[in-house]
């Protein structure tokens, strides 16, 4: 069975290749059901995977009640010079199956491949999908809030400044996060096509289960470590950053356990170079599927910090507040060292009142750039993608190319 690749339909979708060692640890897991349907080479169609011998133990139907079942028929002896009729496919995987099972058994299971089994289990290509949609569709919709908060910072500082500039900026961020919105939106289908369309193969789910391990590690310390600092430090603000962080690691490694969502198959008998290649192409695709995530996580913390910014600056007294308190004698602290080098008490009270509002805008800008940032990950990732995949396709051309026999040098002088 040896180079045998095995195709298999789930949930509408076609899965695969994958070997026959992979496909039996796929119905061990119950990540295959009987019901869903298989096929390789040399089948003449889709089949049950329950009617593959091997795949599942109690895949048999029983015989009817009161019917004995019926001996199978003696072996007949091979004719001298006459070929043997090749094996079914069912046939060729139990050979396989049953060759790979006894060390299979012999081998006890890792506390940690445990762990990897029930993500495996719990969290399926079908909540990555719903997981996925969530978070795009808040990224959508989050950029339409980021663009009503963003003119409302403009018009609030505009007349409490009385400057028209900060109208203006306002109006020229929200146009960009518009074009942005409608470039976010393109992109990440054009994402999920070429998921779809690239393919990569792997000799072993050592990699992404190592890969998974690590990313739940590294999220648990990190919302853990920024959680202690939050409370050492009083600032509470920290926890944010530990939970995207903690979030998008968990997907990360939700990502890795599920190779089939990035389309990457497992071949045992892939050579080095394409092992290779099927790690830097695990790399760039588990990086493609988090982008909408990601987008979506960014564009709800940059709406957090805009909303901040909002209400710090409506609680903060404008310029004709200031100038108000002035002429009643109660100017804040400092407000007479300001007055002596103005021109005038409007132009002090309006360099008040910006020194006021310093933090809403701090912040304001902060939440912007995180809005803006986000929106264009979807762009960056797909240039990312198709640079990075041109590269391996490059270097898979020039594989094949090496890998090609060659004529001997006598035929290619008779040639």
């Amino acid at each position: 069975m040896a180079g045998a690749e095995w195709y298999y339909g789930k949930e509408n979708k076609q899965h695969g290749p994958v070997s026959a060692a992979e496909l039996k640890r796929l119905a061990q897991q119950g990540q295959l059901r009987p019901s869903d349907l298989v096929w390789r080479e040399g089948m003449d169609e889709w089949t049950p995977a329950s009617k593959v011998r091997g795949l599942f133990e109690d895949a048999a139907p029983a015989p009817p009640a009161g019917a004995p079942a019926a001996p199978p028929p003696p072996p007949k002896p091979a004719s001298p010079g006459v070929t043997p009729p090749r094996p079914a496919a069912d046939d060729l995987f139990a050979q396989a199956a049953g060759a790979l099972a006894p060390a299979a058994r012999r081998r006890s299971p890792h506390p940690l491949d445990l762990v990897l089994q029930y993500v495996r289990g719990r969290f399926n290509e079908r909540f990555i999908e719903a997981t996925e949609k969530l978070f795009t569709l808040g990224g959508h919709y989050g950029l339409y809030a980021a663009m009503v908060l963003v003119l409302g910072f403009g018009l609030i500082g505009g007349v409490k400044l009385n400057d028209l500039n900060s109208v203006l900026m306002a109006l020229a961020f929200a146009a960009a996060l518009a074009v942005l919105q409608y470039a976010a939106r393109r992109f990440l289908q054009a994402l999920d096509e070429l998921n779809r369309s690239t393919s990569g193969k792997l000799g072993s789910t050592t990699v992404p289960d190592c890969f998974a391990l690590l990313s739940m590690i590294f999220g648990v310390v990190a919302l853990l470590g920024l959680a202690v600092m939050a409370v050492q430090v009083g600032g509470f603000v920290l926890l944010l950053p530990g939970i995207v962080i903690f979030i998008l690691c968990q997907y990360l490694a939700v990502l890795a356990v599920n190779h089939g969502a990035l389309n990457v198959a497992i071949d045992a008998d892939s050579p080095a170079g394409e092992e290779a290649l099927g790690i830097c192409s695990f790399a760039i695709k588990i990086w493609l599927r988090l982008a909408p995530v990601a987008c979506g996580v960014g564009v709800a913390c940059g709406v957090i910090v805009l909303l901040v910014a909002c209400g710090l600056l409506f609680l903060t007294p404008g310029a004709g507040a200031i100038e108000s308190a002035a002429a009643a004698a109660e100017a804040p602290p400092g407000f007479g060292e300001f007055a002596m080098d103005m021109d005038s008490d409007d132009e002090a009270s309006a360099l008040m009142a910006a020194l006021a509002a310093g933090p809403a805008f701090a912040a304001a800008t902060a939440g912007t750039w995180l809005v803006t940032v986000s929106a264009a990950l979807p762009l960056v990732a797909y240039l990312l993608f198709i640079f990075a995949h041109l590269w391996i396709d490059v270097v898979r051309a020039v594989l094949a190319l090496r890998n090609q026999p060659t004529a001997p040098a006598e035929t290619r002088r008779e040639e």
